[in-house]
């Protein structure tokens, strides 16, 4: 066995380039002995495979191209030139004789295996290849390695080489933890997870675990040796959610948008890492030794112990990384802003998948320029193609493919041109990380407004002032793009200031700083840089006002009550302060104003600013009815709109028509009914949304579909509940008449966070009493059994907290005290019961009607404690013979049978109607009336007085000391001394 497994990681080495992996290395064995064949017959049965043709040797190549890829695979640079053309040559003589490519990578493998480090000629090679089987074996045997997918099976034995020490690198990585970076910026909170089978989703023998603050992961144990892939979580340095999935080849210690596209070109290609690596360095313009599987760009772009050159790499690569981001998440919010695909997840899957294909598609050139809008449209359209998505999907994309590709063009300019600092890393670092934010902010606007077919305005964002006064505030709100645990923001934008510090506000105050007012026009002069800021003595606007720039306090004031009117502003001079601060004033002139902050509608309203020809940066923040009513103007000047109050669908559609530059921000509640009208991208532009009124099963399905997690209760009847259809998401759950326990189970097995309540429920005894408390407890009015429960399910029935309506019907058999009887309403025994029976019957609670016959001894049946169990009987049936009195007669006549040969005793005065079938009658000394029935009866007399009225049989008195009167019926016989 030992020799066979030898054999196999030999020639599947040779094959494959691969480790088999336990669970193919156990499969080969089993196939070989079972075909009772060799190493040669499954090398010779692999070959035909797709996944031999696919990704190592086509069945298109000739002999002497698969002979010469095969040796220079299998050999590489270990071989000399001479000696390769000898061995290509040898292979082809062999193809030509009728040898198989199976025959010859058998052999080829078998060759390499007996030869010693020593030779001269095939030593090297050689080694190298005893030295990769080794590394399978390891895997393979040693460590029972789990993966089945051919890629990570090719990581095991991709380094190793002919030096002996990369078997033991390759094996202590296996042994240890796989640990290193999700990087955008770095990625927090995303979950990782190792992929064996290739198949993109976290399977149950495959392990994960949660990025950490600063994006770090670690995976242990030989399970964590797989294809990484990377989804959710938040960007550190923009603050927002990451948006789709990063993925890499196994052994890869960073997880990027570059080390996906390598994977995509390992995994749609058919090459190896290292050549898909090669391919994407060159593609890309990046410098070629860059490992970019093991490269982290952000921590190499801020070394202090590297030189400037070193770092200037890092930097493209951050940068490059950058680009990437933005031209695969515009791109994906085009197909599904057009419905090419139904999530932006599947969107930028394909996006990748095509990029990454275009990348080895000799038609570019050599390289793909990521500011070019001709090779971006190409990734688009190669997108909306492979998608095959229907005419009008692929027409929408089409008409606004030049758009998108100008926009990714555009954005993509302003991210190469953060290298032009190449002295302030962590400046490019904040630069580039404002650029993103940016970019997300058109990404979600694209796909809000691409079925509207016109991206003219979300185009007109990324160039000119439009693009610049977006990237200032975004500077503002940036995060930490270093990942030293501090926010990096720019306090003052266009301050003149650089740095990427938080505390990067002025410097030590210099140069002057001059005011002047004439004619009431107030202007500023002097040499000091920076914002220009005011401070009054009284109320903005109308008081006097003091000046400073650069933190240098000019000399003068003005006077805005007396004698200034307006302030006009030179080129290069920015004002800046809140809007309250700049109440009525007229500010005019070339330069900027910014106002910080948040201002209402109302303070803008009160600055006139209408004749600044330089850029204005504010943002609003007011309720919903202060900025609908706002001019469309000053909401299109905004950067961000800040809605304080919950908004309708109808007005947060007006404020996303606005063409302002930043982020819109608010929170919706509506009706289910206008949620259900509107679309996933409107949605997905609010914070929380929140349905108003409780929404119907229907709405429900269409709402949970939304990708924007919506706040909603669901209130609907019974017969629309189908499980899952937008319950698990809701918060209450209502049912609004009467439902079955399978209705009510639905609805206690959702996942709902709120309540869960129906109005009533009706079902079957057996259906209820295999429910449970918690579906009952639910029900809001009565809880009924529609059948009559047995005695085992009332039991079930009445230990429920929650009372059910029932009834009883069993067979005398199951009858047991208190066992769901107290608690029923009406109980029904289907056979005889006895009377002790009858008594648990009569004793029982149950609010209804009881209904059961009786059949016992005469001497049950009349005892006194049974007494009104007994007369509640619908019948009665008596045996054996007994002694009773009138009452207990009374009793039971009417409702008794007594069977067989029967004697009834009277012992009381008596007034009898004769019981069917008993036969034999004995009076007392009393005085008794007795009306017989049809049947013959036997009567003794005692020795009073009695009357007996005869049936149709033949009756026999003896009579007894008194009077004994026989009238009427059949024949009749007298004994004593009475005529009949």
């Amino acid at each position: 066995m030992k020799t066979l497994k030898s054999e196999i990681l030999r020639v599947i080495q040779a094959t494959f380039d691969a480790a088999p992996g336990a669970q193919y290395l156990n499969s080969f064995v089993n196939y070989i002995e079972k075909s009772n064949g060799s190493t040669k017959h499954l090398v010779n049965a692999l070959v035909k495979t797709d996944a031999f043709k696919q990704s190592r040797y086509s069945d298109t190549l000739t002999n002497n191209e698969f002979a010469t890829q095969f040796v220079e695979n299998i050999v590489g640079s270990l071989a000399s030139a001479e000696n390769k053309a000898w061995a290509v040559s040898e292979i082809e003589t062999m193809l030509t004789k009728g040898y198989s490519r199976g025959d010859v990578i058998h052999d080829a493998a078998m060759f390499l295996a007996s030869k010693e480090s020593s030779d001269t000629d095939w030593g090297a090679a050689a080694l190298q290849f005893n030295n990769k089987v080794e590394a399978a074996r390891y895997y393979s045997i040693e460590k029972n390695g789990p993966a089945t997918d051919l890629s990570v099976l090719q990581g095991i034995t991709a380094s190793v080489t002919n030096v002996i020490d990369t078997v033991d690198d390759i094996k202590r990585i296996l042994d240890s933890e796989v640990s290193g970076k999700v990087i955008d910026g770095y990625i927090k909170s995303a979950t990782i997870f190792a992929d064996l089978n290739g198949d993109g989703v976290l399977n149950e023998n495959e392990i994960s675990t949660i990025t950490d603050n600063f994006g770090n992961f670690s995976l242990a144990g030989i399970e964590a040796f797989g294809n990484l892939i990377a989804a959710g979580g938040i960007d550190i340095s923009t603050g927002k959610s990451f948006e789709g999935g990063l993925s890499a080849p196994a052994g890869s210690s960073v997880v990027s948008p570059l080390t996906t596209l390598i994977y995509e070109i390992v995994h749609n290609n058919a090459l190896s890492v290292n050549q898909a690596s090669a391919i994407a360095l060159r593609t890309l313009s990046l410098n070629e030794n860059i490992d970019l599987v093991n490269f982290d760009s952000i921590k190499e772009s801020i070394r202090s112990d590297t030189d400037a050159a070193t770092q200037e790499i890092a930097i493209l690569v951050q940068v490059t990384a950058g680009q990437i981001n933005t031209l695969v998440g515009l791109s994906a919010a085009l197909l599904k802003g057009v419905g090419i695909t139904t999530n932006e997840d599947d969107a930028i899957n394909l996006v990748y998948k095509v990029f990454a294909t275009s990348l080895v598609d000799t038609k570019i050139d050599g390289w793909f320029d990521l500011t070019a809008n001709n090779d971006i449209a190409q990734i688009i359209q190669g997108s909306i193609l492979e998608k095959n998505a229907d005419d009008t999907q692929r027409l929408q994309g089409e008409l606004l493919l030049a758009d998108v590709s100008q926009a990714i063009a555009n954005l993509n300019k302003a991210i190469a041109d953060v290298l032009s600092n190449k002295t302030d890393a962590g400046l490019t670092l904040n630069n580039l990380a404002a650029l993103q934010i940016v970019a997300e902010n058109i990404e979600t606007a694209i796909e809000a407004n691409a079925s509207t077919g016109d991206l003219m305005s979300v185009l007109a964002k990324t160039v000119g002032v439009n693009l610049t006064r977006a990237v200032d505030t975004a500077r503002t709100v940036v995060k930490d793009v270093d990942g030293n645990g501090t926010f990096d923001a720019v306090k003052n934008p266009n301050s003149g200031n650089s740095g990427n510090s938080g505390n990067s506000g002025n410097s030590t105050p210099s140069g002057t700083f001059l005011v002047s007012e004439a004619n009431g026009i107030v202007t500023f002069g002097g040499t000091a840089s920076g914002n220009i800021t005011i401070s009054w003595s009284g109320v903005a606007g109308n008081s006097v006002a003091s000046f400073t720039r650069g933190g240098v306090k000019a000399g003068a004031t003005v006077d805005f009550l007396e004698s200034a009117k307006k302030i006009v502003l030179a080129s290069g001079q920015t004002l800046g302060g809140p809007a309250s601060n700049f109440s009525g004033l007229v500010i005019d002139g070339v330069g900027n104003l910014i106002l910080t902050g948040d201002s209402t509608v109302s303070e803008l309203a009160v600055i006139d600013y209408s004749a600044l020809l330089g850029y204005v940066i504010y943002s609003i923040k007011d309720s919903i009815l202060a900025i609908v009513g706002a001019p469309i103007a000053v909401l299109d000047s905004a950067t961000d709109i800040t809605a304080v109050d919950a908004i309708t669908i109808s007005q947060a559609a007006t404020i996303e028509a606005a063409t302002n530059s930043g982020v819109n921000v608010y929170d919706i509640t509506d009706t289910a009914e206008n949620l259900v009208a509107s679309s996933n991208a409107q949605l997905k532009l609010a914070g929380t949304v929140t349905a108003s009124t409780a929404a119907t099963i229907a709405q429900a399905t269409t709402i949970a579909g939304f990708a924007t997690g919506v706040v909603y209760s669901v209130s609907d009847v019974a017969a629309n509940i189908a499980a899952g259809a937008g319950l698990n998401e809701a918060v209450n759950i209502t049912i609004t008449d009467d439902a079955t326990i399978a209705q009510a189970t639905t609805i206690e097995n959702a996942g709902n966070s709120g309540s869960k309540s129906v109005a009533t429920i009706t079902d079957t005894a057996a259906a209820i009493a295999a429910s449970s408390d918690a579906v009952l407890a639910n029900a809001a009015g009565a809880v009924t059994a529609s059948t009559a429960a047995t005695i085992a399910q009332a039991a079930t029935i009445a230990g429920f907290a929650t009372g059910v309506v029932y009834s009883v019907s069993d067979v005398a058999a199951n009858i047991a005290a208190g066992a769901g009887l107290n608690e029923s309403v009406n109980i029904t025994i289907a056979d005889s019961v006895t009377a002790a029976q009858a008594k648990t019957i009569d004793d029982a609670g149950n609010s209804g009607v009881n209904s059961y016959a009786v059949s016992d001894t005469f001497a049950n049946i009349t005892m006194a404690t049974n007494d009104s169990a007994v007369a509640a009987a619908t019948t009665i049936t008596a045996t054996g013979s007994t002694s009773i009195n009138d009452t207990q007669h009374d009793a039971i006549a009417g409702k008794t049978t007594a069977t067989g040969s029967n004697t009834l005793t009277v012992t009381d005065v008596a007034s009898i109607t004769a019981i069917p079938s008993v036969e034999t009658y004995i009076l007392g000394n009393f005085t008794n009336n007795i009306t017989l029935s049809d049947s013959g009866h036997s009567i003794t007399g005692g020795s009073g007085t009695d009357t007996i009225v005869g049936g149709s049989g033949v009756d026999t008195i003896t009579g007894g000391v008194g009077a004994d009167i026989m009238s009427g019926g059949g024949w009749c016989r007298y004994v004593y001394d009475r005529s009949c």
